[in-house]
């Protein structure tokens, strides 16, 4: 899928939640990986883009949420713990590379359900990420099928 601006008034979150949805539509229990999105900084125009990904992956009758995101170079599993919602853990981290957080577990219906509330955490991760963004900086890069052997962005 080519990258594309995704443009209009919406709010962040409400804008990051119509791509969950698509996420959520593309079936992710077919593919052995599940199904992943990829959001890119529209303003970031150097080799390796600033970039956050959502993963949903099934897991036995439940489907779990992942979100996988760029760090700045500087930051490292600390600095991580502490923009992340006192609910979540930090799941995987490479310091000034990448870390993951677990979102959520449930039934495919029960997290389709809380995709706003999903969308809310990403922009709030995206905006201590990558500062000030409105729905217009948020490329959608990719929406795939999740290969688990694939590097990060």
């Amino acid at each position: 899928m080519r990258a594309r601006p995704r443009g209009g008034k919406a709010p962040l979150p409400e804008r990051l939640a119509e791509d969950l949805a698509e996420l959520f539509a593309s079936e992710p229990g077919g593919a052995p990986g599940g199904a992943m999105l990829t959001w890119q900084d529209a303003r970031d125009e150097g080799e390796h883009p600033r970039w956050f990904q959502a993963l949903l992956v099934r897991v036995d009758a439940q489907f779990r949420l992942s979100y996988n995101f760029w760090l700045p170079p500087w930051m490292k599993e600390r600095g991580v713990r502490g923009i992340l919602p006192a609910r979540f853990e930090v799941d995987g981290c490479e310091p000034g590379v990448w870390a993951m957080t677990h979102v959520a577990t449930g039934p495919f219906q029960e997290l389709q359900k809380e995709l706003l509330g999903a969308a809310r955490v990403a922009a709030r991760l995206i905006q201590e990420l990558w500062g000030a963004t409105g729905p217009d900086d948020v490329w959608l890069r990719e929406l795939a099928d999740q290969d688990p052997s694939r590097p990060t962005p």
